[in-house]
């Protein structure tokens, strides 16, 4: 049942390919990712060298509910009905 998985995770080229295995509760998700447009290696130091712009600023408040018009943005876009 898993040997997919194990197989995946023998074979694959950190330099070139990702793997992701998420797990919520009782569900888990595997993500075999290849031929992507940028290297895993080159990602990481796209990040690292823009890292201050994925840091919250000191008065970022957390907003507890989702943003109605953003919601209506992304339906209107991807003529989505949720």
């Amino acid at each position: 049942m898993n040997g997919h998985i194990l197989d995946a995770v023998d074979n694959y080229n950190p330099e070139q390919d990702v793997i992701l295995l998420l797990e919520s509760g009782m569900r888990v998700s595997f993500f075999y990712l290849k031929n992507l447009p940028i290297t895993p290696p080159e990602c990481y130091q796209r990040v690292k060298q823009a890292w201050s712009e994925f840091q919250l600023s000191a008065n970022y408040q957390y907003q507890t509910k989702p943003d109605k018009h953003l919601i209506n943005l992304f339906k209107e876009k991807h003529n989505a009905d949720f």
